[in-house]
């Protein structure tokens, strides 16, 4: 399978939509910003979800980009310390989550 390939960060809530006949709202999750300076690069989705929901997903790619620095400084930390990073389950869990993320 090939890595699944995600829109860039960072990504923002650039606002709220109202499907029409619908009670509820949504909420439009963006990326970058376009060449003119004046708006969003890329729409990654407009979203049914609670605003908790959408700022979760909007913090993906920073989460993503800090988890897997975190990652490496505490293998380099586990090694430094004479052990075995492999052996240590917080990064085998979080590598995997990341495999999933990346579809592998």
């Amino acid at each position: 399978m090939a890595f699944a390939q995600h829109t860039p960060g960072p990504w923002q809530i650039e606002g709220r939509f109202q499907p029409p006949g619908s009670a509820n709202w949504g909420f439009i999750i963006t990326a970058g910003t376009n060449d003119r300076q004046d708006g969003p690069a890329a729409r990654v989705g407009d979203l049914m979800v609670s605003e908790a929901d959408a700022l979760l997903i909007a913090a993906a790619p920073d989460l993503l980009q800090a988890g897997k620095h975190l990652a490496v400084k505490l293998a380099e930390a586990y090694r430094i310390a004479k052990c075995d990073p492999a052996k240590c389950q917080a990064i085998a869990d979080f590598m995997a989550a990341v495999a999933n993320v990346e579809g592998r």
